[in-house]
């Protein structure tokens, strides 16, 4: 019987709902074996995803069997894990493309609903992808934007509650051995990445994050509710904060704060501006609250600006812990860090056209106004969440 998980049939039933006229790439008039099915019995509920099939898979029909399989059969040996019996191996692209080139982005898409539907039926706990191609087949759904480098991605565990699975990046075999040739970090960092990857298939699967936010779009209601929320918490309660603003910088004329939230990560309260808050708010400001943000150099501006007066008591700042515990570059912002550690993305994909100004001018105004209060005041508070928990297990991770 030929090397294959616990559910064949269902792979080939699948496989077979694809024509080779309805395949969008053509890559399937030129390879041997056509869109390769996934192999492996997945003891261990690992799935893991490469690039695409190179000269030995497509000769032999199956994935992972030539140079690139072979590194990562012999890594995977060193922690215990046997390639064969506890994972499921894919690729993002099923037809071999010519002389082993990369993927581009019209195969990987092609390819995306045959990735999911292998998903889908092995039901993995852990999700590892090789490359890049592998990345922009499976985190491109869930991420807006472009993928950007592997090197951004790599060594996180991603819990994707819609998956029940952790989404796993790392570098492409064929990447790790180019650099051997080089410096050789590359291939500490694929073992170090497996390895935690590997870890996590014991793990219960991730649940989705549940936020909820007050939202008072009435100034006076959301000056009540802010006064009685500082009256019943203690004074040195951590707080995070934040402001939806007109633009980046205050400066300008007619720049105003259209809504601020903060949290203290069992509430979550976000209000729209009005001269009606704005005294509770200053109260605020200069209170005892350890506060909370993420680039509080942002905050500290409008602030003084605005509001004509100073946050006192900050506490931490979720942009510079994330760079002090890994100091790789685009990955400090708060909607990364929501991502990679609680599988959140797209959070910001209804206001984050209207609030981004597209003018490199720093005092250009954006488009905030044309958002609607409710879709407003949701972000500003998930933000403030957000910012408040990361802090949280930032600390921890800077104290462990």
């Amino acid at each position: 019987m030929p090397e294959g998980f616990f559910s064949l049939e269902k792979i080939q039933t699948t496989t077979s709902k694809f024509s080779q006229k309805r395949c969008p790439c053509k890559l399937i008039e030129s390879c041997k074996t056509q869109m390769m099915k996934p192999y492996g019995k997945g003891r261990s509920h690992i799935l893991i995803v490469g690039q695409a099939p190179e000269e030995q898979d497509d000769k032999t029909g199956k994935p992972f069997m030539g140079r690139y399989g072979q590194m990562v059969r012999e890594t995977l040996d060193k922690i215990d894990c046997h390639l064969a019996d506890d994972c499921v191996r894919t690729n993002a692209v099923n037809c071999r493309p010519p002389d082993d080139r990369e993927p581009v982005a019209l195969e990987i898409d092609a390819c995306r609903s045959r990735v999911f539907q292998t998903i889908k039926q092995v039901n993995p706990r852990v999700i590892i992808l090789l490359g890049s191609a592998a990345m922009k087949s499976v985190i491109l759904p869930y991420w807006k934007g472009s993928i950007g480098e592997v090197d951004t991605w790599r060594g996180f565990q991603i819990p994707c509650p819609k998956l029940g699975a952790y989404l796993c990046p790392t570098y492409h075999p064929s990447f790790v051995m180019r650099e051997e040739k080089g410096r050789g970090t590359a291939n500490l960092l694929f073992f170090q990445d497996l390895k935690a990857a590997f870890r996590k298939h014991t793990e219960p699967a991730p649940k989705s994050l549940v936020i909820e936010v007050e939202q008072y779009p009435n100034p006076i209601k959301g000056a009540r509710a802010l006064q009685r929320w500082m009256y019943e918490s203690k004074p040195n309660t951590r707080v995070a904060f934040d402001y939806e603003t007109t633009g980046l910088k205050p400066h300008a004329k007619g720049h105003r704060v259209v809504c601020m939230s903060i949290s203290d990560g069992k509430r979550t309260l976000a209000f729209r501006y009005g001269p009606a808050i704005r005294d509770i708010w200053n109260n605020f400001l200069q209170s005892d609250f350890r506060k909370i943000a993420s680039n509080f150099k942002f905050e500290e501006t409008w602030s003084r600006v605005f509001f004509q007066t100073r946050v006192r008591n900050w506490y931490h700042d979720t942009m510079l812990a994330a760079h002090v515990l890994d100091n790789r570059s685009s990955i400090t912002s708060i909607k990364f860090q929501a991502f990679v550690r609680y599988g959140l993305g797209n959070y910001d994909q209804q206001v984050a056209p209207y609030i981004e100004s597209g003018d490199k001018n720093a005092n250009a105004f954006n488009r905030i106004s044309q958002v609607s209060t409710d879709s407003l005041l949701k972000y500003c508070g998930y933000d403030s969440f957000l910012e408040w928990l990361t802090a949280r297990d930032q600390r921890h991770e800077m104290h462990a």
